[in-house]
């Protein structure tokens, strides 16, 4: 079996890199002296430049009824001037993944529902990992995946990617050479916009908070239903929304939101009643009052786009139904935000709701319940993070309220409402 993993395509981009202002000075004063300056503006081109630690990787494998697990790995390495980083991308060569067959119609195919290991991958299949232990699908050259991407002059460990590729074989198939190329594609940063120099949420990176200055706000849309919302670079070097998501009744996908899959449906308005555990867990519910200050209430597995339900999930949560850039805050980023605005009273939480932040007392959605329940009192907002003591049924909350700290916790089939923090 050869496969054949070549350099394709890379991209190159402009960066301006500084102005000088240059001023002549007469040496003699004079009454009728005169004096002007011009501007010398440089722009030095990005070089990117993509070199891989092999042509050709080879996997020679003796098969077994059960199947035999082999990998071999390639480093991409980047040299590049972009002080704001690159984005390396791999894939297939074109839309077709499979391993073909110099010598019969036999394939080696990647079509299996990933992450796998070598013991879970099936006979006669093939992908990539980034770690050597979870493999992937290969992708098409449509569906290209970032493997890298940097927002900042990356270090001399940043530069190099190594890719492995593995495959198990089975006695079941023809002997002969299998072969596929595969695809690295680099294309080097330009300058990023600032915050104020956005139009839409789905447009933030973090390389737009990084060269923000803190107080810089804006008001951006969320290209999935048309609603704008404030956002601003805030006192923890942090870009947040300073409002409620709103967001119902849309399907949304990993081009406009955070999560990977390949598509997620919001319901309407659909508060549930049933106090069935299964229910509890299981379904996605969101309430929406019409209070465009409070925005749309939540239970965890709507917040969460449907990745954790029932009751054994008890890890931080890496997706959410927030913008493409934007994730759910985890509680340290909460406590980070509280702690550099509450000037050292650990039990101003109502601080929050002052400008800049303008976080809102919205109350939240018992399950049971068909009205939020104290708002203008409390104020709940989901985080990341599992709740230490029951992470399987509780999660942490930023709760604000006069007189109190941040501290919460709710049940994952309440309601709360929903803060963006930037990526």
């Amino acid at each position: 079996m050869k496969k054949r993993i070549s350099q394709i395509c890379i991209f190159a981009s402009f960066l301006l890199v500084t102005s000088l202002a240059c001023y002549f000075f007469s040496p003699i004063v004079r009454t009728n002296a005169e004096e002007k300056t011009f501007d010398v503006d440089v722009t030095v081109n990005s070089i990117a430049s993509l070199t891989l630690s092999t042509a050709d990787l080879n996997l020679n494998v003796v098969p077994t009824s059960a199947g035999v697990f082999r990998s071999g790995s390639i480093v991409a390495s980047v040299s590049t001037n972009s002080a704001f980083g690159y984005e390396l991308y791999f894939s297939s060569e074109n839309n077709e993944t499979d391993m073909v067959s110099r010598g019969s119609s036999s394939v080696i195919d990647s079509n299996f529902s990933d992450p796998v290991t070598s013991l879970t991958m099936e006979a006669n299949k093939w992908g990539y990992s980034l770690d050597n232990t979870n493999y992937l699908r290969i992708p098409a050259s449509n569906s290209q995946v970032a493997i890298r991407n940097i927002y900042h002059s990356p270090t001399a460990e940043e530069n190099d990617t190594t890719v492995y590729i593995g495959t198990k074989i089975s006695s079941a198939l023809p002997s002969g050479s299998y072969s596929k190329k595969v695809l690295f594609s680099l294309i080097a940063h330009d300058m990023p916009k600032t915050l104020d120099e956005l139009t839409n949420m789905q447009e933030m990176n973090p390389g737009v908070c990084e060269v923000t200055a803190v107080g810089v706000t804006a008001t951006l849309t969320d290209t999935r239903d048309g609603k704008s919302y404030t956002v601003a670079k805030l006192a923890d070097n942090k870009c947040w929304m300073t409002q409620n998501l709103a967001l119902i009744n849309r399907t949304i996908s990993s081009s406009d939101s955070d999560i990977t899959a390949d598509s997620y449906i919001i319901p309407n308005t659909n508060w549930g009643t049933t106090t069935s555990m299964s229910a509890k867990t299981q379904d996605a519910y969101v309430y929406n009052t019409g209070n465009a200050s409070y925005g749309v209430y939540y239970n965890y597995v709507a917040a969460t786009a449907g990745t954790i339900t029932g009751m054994s999930n008890s890890s931080d949560v890496t997706e959410s139904i927030c913008p493409k850039g934007w994730t759910l805050p985890s509680y340290d980023e909460y406590q980070a935000l509280f702690s550099a605005y509450n000037g050292g009273n650990e039990n101003n939480s109502i601080i929050l709701l002052e400008p800049p932040t303008n976080f809102v007392l919205s109350g939240m959605m018992p399950y049971q319940l068909k009205n939020p329940y104290e708002q203008g009192v409390d104020g709940r907002w989901w985080t990341t993070t599992i709740d230490n003591p029951n992470g399987t049924q509780y999660r942490r909350t930023l709760s604000i309220r006069s007189g109190y700290g941040i501290g919460g916790s709710s049940p994952r089939w309440n309601g709360t409402t929903i803060r963006c923090i930037a990526r």
